[in-house]
This record gives structure tokens, sequence and C-alpha cells, in this order.
């Protein structure tokens, strides 16, 4: 698989980390804001083990 520019991971972890502010804020306008705790902290070990695999990609 192709190598991850620079810029490519700074926008993804970018991204994934407004997604993880957001459900840890449970901001209101966040779709996901019905969530119970167990499943907001599901979802941001979901977007951590994304995150680990963008890291492999960019420092493989």
């Amino acid at each position: 698989m192709e190598k991850l520019t620079k810029e490519e991971y700074d926008i993804i972890n970018e991204i994934l980390d407004d997604e993880v502010e957001s459900i840890q804020q449970c901001d209101k306008h966040y779709p996901l804001m019905d969530l119970d705790e167990s499943q907001r902290l599901n979802k941001v070990r979901q977007l951590n083990e994304i995150r680990s695999k963008i890291d492999q990609l960019y420092f493989d």
C-alpha cells in the first residue's frame, strides 16, 4: 500500500482529533449525542484503532 504524505497524514489526524473531541464532549450538534457513555468510549476506541492504522501507513 502506498505511504501517506505528511499533508495527508496531518489532515486525517485532524479529522480524527475533531471526531474524538466531539464524541467526548457529546456536543448537541453531533449526530451520536444520544449514545451512552460506553458507546461513546467504544467509538473513541474505534477511532484510535483507525489512527493506529493510519500511523502504520505513514511511518512504516
